[in-house]
């Protein structure tokens, strides 16, 4: 397997883990022990590609499972020996897809996949894997952090990124080369998404996944995909694809799949220094406006001419440098320019304001193949028995089942019928813990400071060790302080690990007595014992505080996070700061840093911030606030209290820039930049203005046609009576459970009180009406009126007559009581609840 000069550069990658193993290396290279052959190598190959937190959090015997499980397909699936040694290496043997926590589940996939896949060809039993993976799971928006495969089969559902994690981990426990893609934001609406790509027979070819179609490269994101500024891929190797690099940091590197969706052009980008040479080894960041925030969608480094290259999308882009604390910013647009330089400069000699108008790629139409009625209706039936063992399967997790169990707690029966209800087919596991003994009150209480996820996912074991040790504090601090900073077993996105007992043990008494006196030692400690590792590894993972200390050697964010450990396991309230994410411990007058040995409001500056205009804003959607650090912008979490008008910020001094974003119903943003300078206890106020929408230059005057609608009590409805109830009607064309229509719905719930006002019309299949999310948006937004439209065709009558080129679901519109409407959308544009809300209004 390999040539030798693969087989080289794999050895000496594993050398070099190896040597930074540290107190973990029996674990690693114990299970090694009398391999041979290509099994050894495949060890070698995992070892050399993990990120400094994986091997600080898993061993050398769950990795020798997945190198079995890859060599047993090699050699008994149909098309095992026709894959490229590289493509299997990277993407049937890798253990890691994204930041889920790694299970090895692949045996147990791939023997309930074996026989469904008998007899077909790779691009055929990748399509069937994909049933299979909608009869696991199906799309529903959570929280950042990404479940296990397995959590999302016991959930039976997650976000784009969990759902094409399970799919990858299903497409290679099958010997099928998987990926996922994923767009890092939008630039035609405010979000992301992720798909999966698998290679079969000499390419690769795109899925939805958990989104099964009749055959590869169609999917609802197709035209969406067409309009993004990059498309990424992730691969966790030292063997580098033959394919355009975006990013690289130790063994991660970003694959830049952009060519396979959209049109493309070459942007050069020349950095030059203060002195008016080439600046080489500079940051050069492409950014683009996403959440009112300037989001880096790929970072790369100029070489000794001071040039980064970049294959982008036919759209806007912020590019911005920097080196040695000086830096500099350009908007461009690849296709008119080409190339671009930026100048670095000091932050004094750079505007203080400025304002810029972002547009996204325009997007192309891509005709799909025609599918027989044949075809089309074995993919129907497919599907809706997918659906249906997916609803099946969960149909136990019901609210009557959970209030059932809950009544053997009658003190706290609507909490735990809550808790069993969201943890669905982990019921078990929560139902374990709480029958674990004594404290039942605090059981609850440690449940409540966990999301949703949590639930789905923990282990009573787990938590019991949290329980334990945190119980003997429970007196020394008040009860929501404690329940949250010292209880509570999730710092950040972190896996949840049982540390505390070993915690405890790994310190002596006197250390421990030291560092409740003054945990500022604590980082003191940490520091001295974990060194940096750079960029050994991958910056969405924590490694396993256990495990830190063992191998001396983890990232910041590990040994803040190692810090909260250590801290809530010695009774001593901590976090990590809401706006940063640096460590911090609670004083009698606050919060405080380790670092500075100062409380984290002691020296601060003030920044209030309102909203002088007439509606409110939203921080992350409306406007962000951000800290140069480094010459780099960092935007900054917001945990103060924001109600759309004012907002008071405690902050370190230093430089900020306050970013709006006003996002048009064209998917073009309208940004203003302000940059303020914080002193020490200095007061700053700064009103906080979008700039003025577009909005009216931009509505069209499309008459539509008369169709007509049934009630689902059977009555007749012209859409043009309908229409004239109200000067405007917002009119939507659903397809229920799919993944663009999802988004609507859930936006039109977050949206219900501006809602309830509006004359809305919802037209769906006769099926779609069972949707859970559509009852709900029907049970929450009265004034919301369901229909049908059995007219041959109406989908793409209305479609021509609303000038949408994209016919994929949901199609939305605002009508006027005289059937013209004044805008469109279609498929998949986040967001759309809101613009059609002012379109409306309009």
């Amino acid at each position: 397997m390999l040539n030798r000069a693969e087989q080289a550069l794999i050895e000496e990658k594993f050398q070099q883990a190896a040597g930074r193993m540290g107190g973990r290396k029996d674990a690693f290279l114990g299970p090694m022990e009398g391999l041979s052959g290509d099994e050894l190598l495949c060890m070698k190959f995992l070892i050399a590609s993990l990120p400094a937190s994986d091997m600080a959090s898993y061993d050398g015997g769950l990795l020798l499972k997945f190198a079995r499980h890859a060599l047993f397909l090699r050699e008994n699936v149909p098309w095992g020996k026709r894959i490229p040694d590289a493509l299997f290496l990277n993407y049937v043997l890798s253990c890691r897809v994204n930041n889920e926590a790694i299970e090895f589940c692949r045996d147990a996939f791939y023997r309930e996949l074996r026989e469904r896949i008998a007899g077909k060809s790779m691009a055929e039993a990748a399509l069937e894997i994909n049933y299979w993976c909608c009869e696991k799971a199906t799309y529903r928006p959570t929280d950042g952090r990404t479940a296990s495969p397995m959590a999302v089969i016991r959930s039976g559902f997650g976000r784009c990124g969990e759902e094409s994690t399970l799919a990858v981990t299903a497409f290679r426990s099958a010997g099928i080369p998987a990926r996922q893609c994923y767009v890092p934001r939008w630039s035609h609406c405010d979000d992301n998404h992720a798909w999966v790509e698998i290679w079969a027979d000499g390419r690769w070819h795109y899925l939805g996944a958990c989104e099964p179609e009749p055959m590869p490269d169609k999917g609802w994101f197709t035209f969406a995909a067409s309009r993004a500024m990059l498309v990424r891929s992730r691969v966790f190797s030292p063997l580098l694809p033959e394919e355009e690099i975006v990013g690289r940091s130790g063994c991660v590197t970003e694959v830049n799949n952009l060519s396979h969706y959209a049109e493309t052009a070459r942007l050069t980008v020349t950095v030059l220094d203060e002195n008016g040479r080439p600046a080489a080894g500079a940051q050069v960041r492409f950014e683009v406006p996403n959440y009112a925030e300037l989001f880096p969608i790929a970072t790369l480094q100029t070489d000794g001419n001071g040039r980064a290259f970049l294959t982008t999308g036919k759209g806007s882009l912020m590019v911005h440098a920097s080196r040695d604390g000086l830096f500099g910013w350009r908007m461009e647009d690849p296709c008119s320019c080409g190339s671009v330089t930026v100048a670095l400069r000091a932050a004094d000699d750079l505007p203080k304001e400025w304002e810029a108008d972002f547009f996204p790629p325009e997007g192309i139409f891509r005709p799909e193949p025609a599918l027989s009625e044949e075809a089309a209706r074995a993919h129907r039936t497919k599907l809706e028995r997918a659906v249906s063992a997916r609803e099946s399967g969960y149909s136990g997790y019901s609210r009557a089942q959970a209030e059932k169990a809950a009544r053997a707690y009658p003190a706290f029966q609507s909490e735990i019928s809550a808790f069993l209800q969201k943890a669905r087919g982990n019921r078990r596991e929560v139902e374990r813990f709480l029958q674990g003994g004594e404290d039942l009150e605090l059981r609850i209480r440690m449940l409540e400071t966990l999301t949703e996820k949590d639930l789905a996912d923990l282990n009573a074991d787990v938590l019991n060790d949290h329980l334990r040790c945190a119980k003997p504090f429970e007196r020394e601090a008040d009860a929501e302080t404690f329940r949250r900073y010292v209880l509570c077993p999730r710092i950040e996105n972190e896996r949840i690990v049982p540390y505390r007992a070993f915690l405890a043990g790994f310190f002596d008494d006197a250390e421990k007595k030291a560092f409740r006196r003054d945990p500022a030692l604590i980082w003191k400690a940490v520091d001295e014992r974990i060194a940096d590792c750079g960029d050994l590894d991958y910056d969405a993972l924590s490694a396993d505080p256990c495990g830190l200390l063992q191998m001396g050697l983890g990232s910041e964010r590990s040994r803040n996070i190692l810090f909260v450990s250590v801290c809530r396991t010695l009774g001593i309230p901590a976090r990590l700061d809401p706006a940063l994410g640096g460590p911090q411990f609670l004083t009698g007058s606050g919060w405080a840093d380790p670092r500075s040995g100062r409380p984290a409001g002691g020296r601060s500056a003030v920044l209030l911030l309102s909203n002088p205009d007439g509606e409110p804003l939203r921080y992350g959607e409306n406007f962000t606030v951000a800290k140069l650090c480094g010459g780099a912008c960092r935007t900054l979490g917001c945990d103060s209290k924001w109600n759309g008008r004012t907002l008071r910020m405690e902050l370190e001094p230093g430089d900020y820039r306050i970013l709006t974003a006003n996002r048009q119903i064209d998917g073009s943003v309208l940004l203003r930049a302000k940059t303020v300078r914080l002193s020490e206890n200095e007061t700053v106020k700064k009103d906080v203005r979008l700039r003025e929408s577009q909005l009216a230059s931009r509505l069209r005057h499309m008459p539509v046609g008369e169709h007509l609608l049934t009630a689902p009590d059977g009555k007749q409805f012209p859409l043009s009576v309908l229409a004239a109830q109200a000067p405007a009607t917002i009119l939507a064309v659903l397809q229920p459970g799919g993944e663009p229509t999802e988004h609507l719905l859930h936006e039109m719930i977050g949206l219900r009180d501006s809602y309830r006002d509006k004359n809305t019309v919802l037209i769906v299949p006769s099926p779609g009406a069972e949707n859970p999310t559509l009852r709900r948006v029907l049970e929450e937004i009265p004034s919301a009126q369901l229909f049908t439209c059995e007219e041959p065709g109406f989908t793409e009558r209305l479609c021509r007559e609303l000038q949408l080129g994209d016919r994929r679901l949901p199609l939305a519109a605002v009508l006027d009581a005289g059937m013209h409407a004044r805008f469109a959308f279609s498929n998949y544009n986040v967001g759309t609840a809101g613009l059609l809300l002012q379109i409306a209004d309009c």
